[in-house]
């Protein structure tokens, strides 16, 4: 079926972020056709009355079904909130919990205007399924998603397969981190993203106990060892990178890598925008772009930057500032978000 959105305010985000008034956009079944000035064409017509359409927004780092436990371990510190509060509850999580967990938090996705999202949490067949029901666009994490998964080809394959349901569905490869991960899994799971040509992301220097253990124990910084590991050398996105320094930057700039990273707005206040920007500045743009995430409500109230706070583990709008240069390598052209 084709459909044209007549007198459209069209915020293309282009190279030359061209924005068109009274425009016209025409789909044919799920593709974009044309996004242009008005013309004629024949289909379904949707009078947008001026109002402003715009790619969708892109969540690059997400644990769905946690934002069941959003608020839970709220106020201690992130060792704890890991190893007390959260894996126990994890452990107890059924099947059933990861589906309605995940649809949960796709729709709040979708009421904030964000129209694809990369996922990594347990029972990832699940997230497939509540992607396929709510008909957002996802990468869904397979791997090591807990550390204790023996990963080996056919394993990886059978999750793969498990999580291939839809068009709008991509893989990724995953592993959770290096203190919960191996250097074995590392190494299958870069065999698998050679073998397959798929991305692979982890979480890395979220925190500073996180730098100063990895660093006492390998004599590098968990930049370093991902590098060390080979994990580096086929693209990769990498979550939270909080706590990153000059040779960590160095490093990552030599790689196709992507930033997802929520560092807190009271870090910001005390000097760390430059870091922002610095990695801005001298990532490898043509390849991986990065984004920032700014979570300005979760820290209202807070006196400490290192406070871990639910919005840890809870699905947020995320506020992107520089998601006119972002895109999910494994996702498809978007879907569109109409703004009243």
């Amino acid at each position: 079926m084709k459909r044209i959105f007549k007198n459209a305010t069209i915020v293309t985000m282009n190279t030359q972020n061209d924005i068109i008034f009274g425009g016209q956009i025409e789909t044919q079944d799920n593709q974009i056709v044309y996004v242009g000035e008005p013309r004629e064409a024949q289909g379904e017509i949707i009078d947008c009355d001026g109002n402003i359409v715009m790619p969708g927004f892109v969540d690059t780092h997400c644990h769905l079904a946690m934002t069941l436990f959003r608020g839970y371990g709220e106020n201690t510190n992130f060792k704890n909130w890991w190893t007390d509060y959260m894996r126990p509850l994890e452990n107890k999580l059924q099947e059933d919990d990861c589906y309605y967990g995940a649809t949960l938090g796709i729709m709040e996705l979708i009421k904030n205007g964000v129209t694809t999202v990369a996922d990594f949490y347990l029972h990832p067949e699940q997230t497939a399924k509540a992607v396929v029901d709510t008909g957002i666009r996802a990468s869904i994490g397979i791997g090591a998603i807990t550390g204790n998964e023996v990963l080996s080809e056919e394993y990886l394959n059978k999750e793969l397969q498990n999580i291939s349901i839809s068009n709008l569905i991509k893989p990724i490869l995953y592993a959770h981190s290096l203190y919960s991960c191996d250097e074995g899994q590392f190494a299958e799971l870069n065999k698998y993203a050679s073998t397959h040509g798929l991305i692979k992301s982890t979480h890395v220097s979220e925190t500073l106990s996180e730098v100063g253990t990895i660093t006492n124990k390998y004599g590098v910084t968990p930049i370093g060892l991902l590098e060390k590991y080979g994990f580096l050398d086929t693209p990769c996105i990498l979550a939270h990178c909080v706590h990153c320094d000059q040779d960590d930057v160095d490093i990552m700039k030599n790689y196709n890598i992507t930033v997802s990273t929520n560092i807190p707005i009271t870090k910001l206040a005390q000097g760390e925008k430059e870091k922002v920007l610095n990695l801005e500045e001298n990532m490898n743009k043509n390849r991986g772009k990065h984004r920032a995430q700014y979570d300005v409500p979760a820290f209202l109230g807070k006196k400490i930057s290192k406070t871990p706070s639910s919005k840890r583990r809870s699905v947020r709008p995320s506020v992107a500032v520089r998601l006119p240069c972002f895109s999910i390598p494994p996702v498809d052209k978007g879907p569109a978000l109409v703004i009243d």
